[in-house]
C-alpha cells in the first residue's frame, strides 16, 4: 500500500509518505524546543515546506533562519525531498 501512496505522491511532486510523517511526529526535535513551540508544519508542495508561525515576531525569524532549517531537517531526515520554506502567520 505504501509503494502506491509513494507513487502518487511522487506525481504529485510531493515527499514520501515517511517523510511527511517523520516532520509532523518529530518537529520540535527537527527543529529545537524553542522554535516548535512557536511553529508548526502545514504542508509540503513541490518541496516547499509551510510553516505557521503564532506571531509576526517568529514569521521574521524564520524567514531569516529559513535555509538553515531547511539544511538541518534535510540533514535530520536525510532527505533531498524538502527544498525550501515558506512562512506564514497562524489565523488562530
Amino acid at each position: 500500500m505504501s509503494g502506491s501512496v509513494n507513487r502518487l505522491m511522487k506525481h504529485m511532486k510531493a515527499p514520501e509518505v515517511s517523510i511527511l510523517e517523520s516532520i509532523f511526529a518529530r518537529w520540535p526535535e527537527l527543529v529545537g524546543d524553542v522554535i516548535g513551540t512557536h511553529t508548526r508544519p502545514v504542508r509540503i508542495e513541490e518541496g516547499r515546506l509551510l510553516i505557521e508561525v503564532d506571531d509576526p515576531a517568529w514569521a521574521s525569524e524564520m524567514e531569516w533562519m529559513g535555509e538553515e532549517l531547511v539544511r538541518q531537517i534535510r540533514l535530520k531526515l536525510e532527505t533531498d525531498q524538502i527544498t525550501g520554506l515558506a512562512v506564514r502567520l497562524s489565523r488562530r
